[in-house]
């Protein structure tokens, strides 16, 4: 009885799961171009740094925080060794309880480079002044 209740919803389960995450912002074209559009202003609001220049800030800057604005399960999986976990949703939050030096050195990154734009602008317009991101 069990190995047929698992046999027939276990199809059912993996065709929602693709079903959820296989839509798209597509239907919603102006949704998208707006999106694209704050990520390319907040690009513009901080250094954008390539691997390599981000290996030497962090070779270089002994007071640097590096933060992780992924979801927490992507942090667990993978992450620069002494980065913070602060997801997105929390960044202006939690970045004022943990650093209260505004000229604190912050390197911040996400999977992409997107988020991490975003979560930097976010950053900077609350006062930090020495944020960089790691692009993507």
């Amino acid at each position: 009885m069990r190995r047929t209740f698992i046999s027939y919803f276990f199809p059912i389960l993996v065709a929602s799961f693709l079903a959820a995450f296989s839509f798209s912002d597509a239907s919603e074209p102006n949704q998208k171009t707006h999106s694209s559009k704050m990520i390319e202003e907040a690009k513009t609001s901080h250094p954008q740094l390539t691997s390599m220049e981000a290996m030497d800030l962090v070779l270089g800057e002994k007071n640097l925080i590096i933060i992780d604005v992924r979801e927490p399960y992507e942090f667990i999986c993978e992450r620069i060794p002494e980065a913070v976990n602060i997801p997105f949703e929390d960044i202006e939050v939690e970045t004022v309880q943990i650093l209260k030096d505004l000229n604190q050195p912050i390197l911040i990154y996400s999977r992409t480079g997107d988020l991490s734009a975003l979560a930097g602008h976010v950053l900077k317009k609350i006062g930090y002044s020495n944020v960089n991101n790691l692009a993507g």
